[in-house]
């Protein structure tokens, strides 16, 4: 499975990234890499699918600067930006279509981009993840839900806030379709995000937006694939 038609996108992807601020690193990510690292008492070999300006993996890097991190992206813009900011941390890039390496990785987080591809192509991503995980490893996936109505809002007004990756292709999942694109793994967690919303606003998170059109997955390999 190559990438070619959807590497078109590309150039796309390069005017959305620049002159776009850096944000902070998404919560979820740092506390699975925090609870994983715990639990194996020892820094994590890492891959983010689609790092884009590399919040996240730059957050894990301010956490524990002896983490292995890895990253796929399609954006040269993003790319070089990425590569500038985790100069100091041992970071490498890898084909965004052929990752493939045998039991390589502890976590594989895809923050919201197996999404854009088309399904054949998010197949084989989610493959070639499933392949790549070491037998404990965990995958974190964030993907649209086909939920009529979802939506990201902000907190208090309940207000919807537009994303400007809006403009891309974009797939929506059913609770089946997830199962059948993550066969072979186990889910420990498959949930709708509208569900923490209410409990994120009771902690006082008054100052971000509330994304109730995602599903959020973690997912381990079966035991056939250990």
């Amino acid at each position: 499975m190559k990438g070619a038609d959807y590497r078109e996108d590309s150039v796309h992807w390069d005017s959305f990234h620049v002159d776009r601020p850096t944000i902070i690193p998404f919560t979820e990510c740092l506390a699975i890499y925090s609870s994983r690292s715990r639990q194996l008492s020892r820094p994590l070999s890492v891959l983010e699918i689609g790092f884009g300006l590399g919040n996240d993996l730059s957050g894990i890097a301010m956490i524990d600067s002896s983490a292995h991190l890895y990253g796929t992206e399609i954006s040269d813009v993003a790319i070089e930006y990425t590569r500038e900011r985790l100069r100091n941390y041992e970071f490498q890039i890898l084909d965004p279509y052929d990752f493939l390496s045998e039991r390589r990785f502890d976590l594989i987080l895809d923050r919201c981009s197996i999404q854009h591809m088309p399904r054949i192509l998010a197949r084989h991503i989610v493959h070639q993840s499933l392949r790549s995980l070491k037998p404990d490893g965990v995958m974190y996936s964030m993907i649209s839900t086909d939920e009529h109505g979802a939506k990201i809002v902000k907190p208090r007004t309940n207000e919807p806030v537009r994303s400007d990756a809006e403009q891309f292709h974009r797939e929506y999942y059913s609770k089946a379709d997830l199962i059948s694109l993550y066969s072979g793994f186990e889910f420990p967690r498959l949930d709708k995000r509208s569900r923490q919303v209410e409990c994120w606003k009771e902690l006082g998170a008054r100052n971000e937006s509330f994304d109730t059109s995602h599903w959020e997955i973690l997912v381990t390999p079966s035991p056939e694939f250990r």
